[in-house]
């Protein structure tokens, strides 16, 4: 007989999750973006291939916008197109490095 394993995955709670993004928002750097990546996967829910399909071009600073356009394939090392439309997405976002507020981003789009 062969017995069946199960993982229990536990989660963040909403205190953890600010508790860990506080610390983020502490020490952000611009010439270290690991822990712009590291907020923006708790922040949105995107996952890794979304984020490193982000350029520069799908952040606008000025509106507060994510555009998702492209993901990025690791094992060809070059960005793909998306699976489907409705993986497009428009995040907006009021969370930054010079504020000690977080909110959490909302599909616009």
């Amino acid at each position: 007989m062969v017995e069946k394993r199960t993982r229990k995955i536990e989660y963040l709670n909403i205190a953890e999750l600010k508790s860990v993004i506080s610390e983020i928002l502490k020490s952000c750097n611009p010439y270290f973006t690991s822990k712009y990546v590291i907020l923006t996967a708790l922040l949105t829910g995107m996952g890794p291939g979304k984020i490193g399909g982000l350029t520069w071009d799908d952040i606008n600073f000025i509106f507060n916008t994510i555009s998702i356009n492209q993901s990025w394939n690791v094992a060809k090392k070059d960005f793909k197109p998306l699976k489907t439309k409705a993986s497009k997405e428009l995040l907006k976002s009021t969370i930054g490095c010079s504020t000690s507020s977080v909110s959490f981003p909302t599909k616009i789009a």
